[in-house]
């Protein structure tokens, strides 16, 4: 006697499939995409990073490269792929001789060029008074080491004086530029360094070496000086200075002639910040900036950031650019209200920028903002990946991703209290081979969820005709059912992805 189909059964069993498969493609997919997204440099690192404005990675030769500091070495590691890191590399020894703020990553500074393929450092190797500035230049090798030129002095150690928080660039003619802070025993100021050689040698002049009263006639303090190439040979400076009981950015430009050893520099400097902003003295290292040489109105565009607040809007994440020389600084845009920290770096050669940001109140969240060149618009900030950065507030990003059109940011995240990791992390980076991108990840999981909508569909509407007829039917009360399983499975996977 052959057995009798029992319809609701099977179609149980099939719902049930169904909602399996809408929560186990996207948990599959997190899965296998999450090691292209971020990884683990070094564990329990410490407070490894550096100011915002600092540059500590780059990618070149297949390769993401990271730097970062610790009590007693410069280090850099490489990875091919996000899964694995090479062994770290000692770039240099290093003496924390203070007693404390000096063991972290703004001891350093790092400038890469992606048409030569090269890498410029500088660094201090003992932070205390009396010690010397230094320069090295490199090549990346494929095999992830780095041949590395001889080691140069930039400024050398001078008694009483204390050298911190260098900030590096090449500018169009190779020349390096390094900014750095200085401190005398009793006030803050910065120096401006070049070098008359640009063949890996730092070759000083009887005034190669600028100071800060010279560059933007401030008698104030000025902390936390940056440097950026812009075009033919300029480069754009920018500083915090003291302003009362306030703190202010200021930016000028500067160029060095080799062959008469004077430097040119206009004479009226810029205050970006509207009127209304200031800097809170915990965010004076937050700021970061990038140069720009594609537009037509003005080849010398600088592009800023910073941690600012407002007597109007309160805490935000301040935004600018030196565009048009006849109203410079005129953007003033708001990306977002909130206690942001954030990095800006280059994404593709249309120089179309990306931020990233850590919110510095939550501690829990990676954002990005993403701006086009040809509408001149940010796309408005999103949170892209979940950290747990409660022990220190640091975020850096790369400089230039080499046409890539990617984001490389270093972070931190927690598996200690207090004794973080370094993570490196590369959204929108190329799957690594073996891995599901997130495109076909999301169309599976539509499709299932819509396939499985609509049998649910379905067999509501044919046990409510059956029941219609006076037969006894459990189609539609199992149809409802796996109708809100689908719909609390898209609110949770939604979530997850």
């Amino acid at each position: 006697m052959r057995k009798k189909f029992n319809r609701a059964k099977v179609f149980r069993n099939a719902i049930i499939l169904v909602l399996l498969m809408c929560f186990l493609v996207p948990i599959g997919g997190v899965i296998a995409e999450t090691p292209t997204d971020s990884s683990v440099v070094e564990i329990d690192a410490g407070y490894v990073l550096g100011d915002t404005y600092q540059r500590h990675s780059w990618y070149s030769d297949g390769r993401h490269w990271v730097f970062w500091s610790n009590d007693s070495q410069i280090l850099y590691t490489s990875s091919t792929d996000l899964l694995t890191w090479e062994t770290p590399i000692e770039f240099t020894e290093y003496e924390c001789a203070m007693e404390e703020g000096c063991c972290n990553g703004s001891v350093f500074s790092l400038w890469y060029d992606e048409s030569l393929d090269r890498v410029d450092v500088a660094f201090l190797n003992v932070a205390d008074s009396n010690e010397a500035l230094y320069y090295r230049r490199g090549r990346p090798e494929s095999d992830g080491t780095i041949a590395w030129n001889n080691l140069q002095t930039i400024v050398d150690a001078t008694p009483s004086i204390t050298y911190s928080h260098p900030s590096i660039c090449t500018n169009t003619l190779d020349y390096p530029f390094v900014t750095y802070m200085v401190y005398n025993g009793s006030a803050y100021s910065a120096n401006l360094s070049t070098s008359t050689t640009n063949d890996s040698t730092f070759v000083g002049a009887t005034n190669s070496t600028i100071s800060s009263t010279s560059t933007f006639n401030l008698s104030a303090e000025v902390y936390y000086p940056s440097v950026i190439p812009v075009s033919v040979g300029n480069v754009s400076l920018m500083v915090v200075f003291e302003n009362g009981s306030d703190y202010l950015l200021a930016q000028n430009y500067a160029q060095y002639d080799v062959d008469t050893d004077i430097w040119s520099y206009p004479a009226t400097i810029q205050l970006p910040l509207p009127a209304t902003s200031y800097l809170d003295a915990p965010d004076l290292m937050y700021h970061s900036e990038v140069g720009w040489s594609g537009n037509v109105s003005n080849v010398d565009d600088v592009y800023a950031i910073c941690t600012a607040n407002d007597s109007v809007l309160g805490k935000y994440l301040w935004y600018d650019r030196y565009n048009n020389p006849a109203s410079p600084w005129a953007d003033d845009t708001s990306l977002d209200e909130g206690y942001y920290i954030g990095a800006l770096g280059i994404r593709n050669a249309l120089g179309d920028l990306t931020m990233t940001a850590l919110e510095n109140t939550q501690k829990r969240d990676i954002y990005n903002d993403d701006y086009t060149q040809a509408t001149q618009n940010w796309d408005g900030i999103v949170a892209i990946a979940g950290v747990d950065a409660t022990s220190d507030d640091g975020i850096e990003s790369d400089y230039d991703n080499a046409g890539t059109n990617y984001l490389g940011v270093l972070y931190y995240d927690n598996t200690v209290a207090f004794i973080p990791d370094l993570e490196y992390g590369c959204y929108g980076c190329p799957p690594a081979a073996g891995t599901v991108p997130a495109s076909v990840t999301l169309m599976a999981w539509i499709i299932i969820l819509v396939f499985g909508a609509l049998i649910c569909i379905i067999l509501i509407g044919y046990g409510a005709y059956e029941s219609s007829r006076g037969k006894t039917s459990e189609l539609a009360k199992i149809g409802a059912a796996g109708l809100i399983g689908l719909i609390i499975a898209a609110i949770i996977v939604a979530e997850l992805l």
